[in-house]
């Protein structure tokens, strides 16, 4: 991304900030790739939003390899949220994660970020981990980035991809849904212990029960974020680059609010087929936009176990260990 893109990018983003905190999110590709522009840009974003008396936050995805200390000094000062991509342990994460000139990835991963997840200071580090359809497990991954120092971990099942093989196959969601209770049950055995939560899909399932969520829409995209690209366009979100259906302008000319409006219009769940009848509709909020639209639904099953067996961790916590709801955060 040329400097120029990213300031305007960055200016339009406070201009319209209307008082509200925002965030600028660093994703690609490899971000740190591009190390000097991410830290203009940091600067000159933090400089601008404190002129204008707007709160800004920011964030980056990175997988972890090229971290440098002037990285971790930039992601502390300025209180990053730091999401690693990593898939676990070295055997499991260096199966799909090579290095470019061979041999897996998983040890440059560990050395880069062992001194933020040492000493974090303002940021918050995280890691996420994607599960392709050859090794189900989501236990021992956690326990594997856990070890390494990751407080928070995430998965995600993989669903697009450049290797068809990889990709999730509808039998492939009953035996996933087995191996995410059986991480849940462990992080419950956890908490009961007074161990800290680490397990952030059970997390944020209990936080959004107990706040009784009734969300129409899965996510932000085009509501409250946007995504830009390099050459300066807007799209709905970072998964719909270069995609025209998902276009919303560019910084030259401006966001256009009814791009945006044309492409939330229909997408509520109350409006699509077959989410209005779906008790789980308001959890949910339909799926990830690109995904349905690419895939369709074949994960609703899933998506319905996996709340069904979280709605069942909150009655139990509710009733007999309220202290657990105190440790995921449900509860001020």
């Amino acid at each position: 991304m040329p400097a120029e893109v990213a300031v305007r990018a960055v200016d339009a983003l406070i201009a319209g900030a209307a008082g509200q905190p925002v965030t600028l999110g660093f994703i690609g590709g490899e971000v740190l790739l591009h190390r000097r522009a991410l830290h203009d840009v940091v600067r000159y974003a933090h400089d601008r939003a404190d002129a204008a008396g707007v709160r800004i936050r920011f964030s980056i995805t990175t997988n972890g390899t090229l971290v440098t200390a002037a990285d971790v000094d930039l992601f502390r000062d300025h209180a990053f949220t730091v999401t690693v991509s990593v898939d676990g342990g070295p055997a499991v994460n260096d199966r799909h994660r090579h290095r470019a000139g061979g041999g897996g990835s998983f040890d440059r991963v560990r050395a880069g970020v062992a001194p933020l997840l040492a000493v974090p200071g303002r940021a918050k580090v995280v890691a996420r981990a994607t599960v392709a359809r050859d090794d189900l497990r989501v236990h021992e991954r956690i326990e594997a980035l856990a070890e390494v120092g990751f407080r928070q971990v995430g998965v995600s099942p993989l669903r697009t991809g450049p290797d068809p093989t990889l990709r999730f196959r509808p039998e492939d969601w009953k035996p996933f849904l087995a191996e995410m209770v059986r991480a849940a049950e462990h992080e419950v055995d956890r908490l009961r212990s007074g161990y800290a939560p680490r397990f952030a899909n059970l997390s944020v399932a209990i936080r959004e029960i107990h706040a009784g969520s009734a969300r129409s829409l899965p996510c932000g995209s085009a509501t409250n974020y946007v995504a830009v690209g390099a050459d300066g366009d807007y799209w709905t979100c970072h998964r719909t680059v270069d995609n025209a259906r998902y276009r919303l302008g560019d910084v030259t000319d401006g966001l256009s609010l009814a791009a945006r409006q044309a492409f939330l219009d229909g997408r509520a769940v109350d409006s699509q087929e077959p989410c209005r009848g779906c008790w789980a509709r308001y959890l949910c909020g339909g799926g990830c936009h690109a995904e349905v639209d690419e895939l369709g639904r074949e994960g609703c099953d899933y998506v319905r176990g996996w709340l069904e067996h979280c709605i069942g961790v909150y009655a139990n916590c509710l009733a007999d260990f309220p202290s657990l709801l105190h440790a995921v955060g449900a509860v001020a």
